[in-house]
């Protein structure tokens, strides 16, 4: 993925300034299996005046499937509060918040993490912390057919 990573690097530099440049860069490394650039790509077709909703989810799962946190996280928060229209994906929302919630522990074995494997540790603790509120939320209140247990969602 050596080239992706680059390729996802200059997506991100061009976010704020140029974001169909950023999307172009995006989508080349996002194709080639970056999870991270598929996150980003998902973010920027969910982002501005005209979302494009099927895409921007679409790339969301892909890097879920990858094992990306944050795109976990976004995908689920997606599904249950933004752009859901029905039960099932409404469900399948629940059944990202509650992987991510399921394996809280980030991995933390490596004492010589460098900055960057830092910032990303913390961003997957965020993630994995905004995700658990809100499936706390739905569990508390029994909403989006999430069974009503105060005991688990204070859990």
């Amino acid at each position: 993925l050596g080239y992706a990573a680059a390729q996802r690097d200059m997506g991100i530099m061009l976010w704020e300034e140029a974001p169909l440049d950023a999307a172009a860069w995006f989508h080349r490394a996002a194709l080639k299996g970056d999870a991270s650039a598929q996150r980003w790509l998902g973010r920027l077709y969910l982002s501005g005046d005209k979302p494009d909703t099927d895409a921007g989810l679409a790339w969301l799962h892909e890097a879920s499937r990858h094992g990306d946190v944050e795109a976990t996280a976004r995908l689920g928060l997606a599904l249950v509060d933004d752009v859901a229209l029905d039960q099932c994906a409404w469900m399948e929302g629940i059944q990202c918040l509650e992987r991510i919630s399921e394996n809280m522990d980030v991995q933390d074995d490596d004492d010589d993490d460098d900055e960057e494997e830092e910032e990303e540790k913390k961003q997957q603790r965020i993630w994995r912390a905004k995700a658990c509120a809100r499936l706390a939320r739905c569990t508390a209140s029994g909403t989006h057919g999430v069974e009503r247990c105060v005991s688990r969602a204070v859990a």
